[in-house]
């Protein structure tokens, strides 16, 4: 596959569906799945980073990396919908974001289902909202010398619990188990109003990260030429 210039990343087949709706991305033929325009090639990774590897041998090779899709809020100051831009991976500048927090994100290796668990990572980290891949992305950005940035879409506010039982109606890549949706809500019909603000919630912060990820590919991000330069740069030095 050719060298592409942003690689986005997502956890998950929902967030990967609406961002190549949002790009206009055109599914692309190989080992993986793959959406791909002039500006960007789009990547599952699954929930956790597992599927990292396979990605990293369909695209050998990119000037950036991107993580985008959904996370939970730490901070009781996020409301859902709100993106959060973190970059402390990399040095390179970012673009204008008018309509982004900037701020650490936190990779944790399990779900804050509860309030009180998010206050708690709140407390103890001090990130403004938690997911579970971008630790393993940034270092794969890292082992490529590709500038890194994650960005999120809060679905879940502070405040807000996640019903665990909701979060076994998919499977690790975000595919939706309908025989179990269907027999949780015959048993349990009270929760269908639960289920639907959970979609509401994610159909905004996903139409969120895409404005905050178009002015990514508008503002030319990286600048590669100054990239290349800052690299020989540092090579003279050493």
């Amino acid at each position: 596959m050719r060298h592409v210039r942003l690689l986005l990343l997502t956890a998950v087949h929902p967030e990967a569906r609406a961002l190549a709706r949002a790009f206009s991305l055109a599914e692309t033929p190989g080992p993986i799945r793959l959406w791909s325009n002039a500006d960007l090639t789009l990547g599952i990774v699954g929930v956790g980073a597992g599927k990292l590897e396979q990605v990293n041998q369909a695209v050998p090779a990119c000037d950036a990396v991107i993580l985008a899709g959904l996370a939970g809020a730490l901070s009781p100051a996020l409301k859902i919908g709100d993106v959060v831009v973190d970059a402390h991976h990399s040095n390179t500048p970012l673009p204008p974001l008018d309509r982004a927090f900037i701020g650490r994100i936190l990779t944790s290796p399990a779900i804050a289902s509860t309030p009180q668990q998010k206050a708690r990572l709140f407390q103890s980290s001090g990130c403004l909202a938690v997911e579970m891949e971008g630790d393993r992305v940034a270092k794969f950005a890292a082992a490529r010398g590709a500038p890194f940035v994650s960005v999120r879409g809060i679905s879940d506010t502070a405040r807000e619990p996640l019903d665990p039982a909701l979060l076994t109606l998919v499977d690790g890549e975000g595919k939706p188990r309908i025989g179990r949706a269907v027999r949780m809500l015959c048993l349990h019909p009270q929760k269908l109003r639960t289920m639907l603000r959970l979609a509401g919630a994610t159909r905004r912060a996903m139409d969120e990260v895409s404005v905050v990820l178009r002015n990514f590919v508008a503002s030319g991000w990286p600048n590669v030429a100054s990239l290349r330069q800052q690299k020989s740069d540092d090579l003279s030095r050493g």
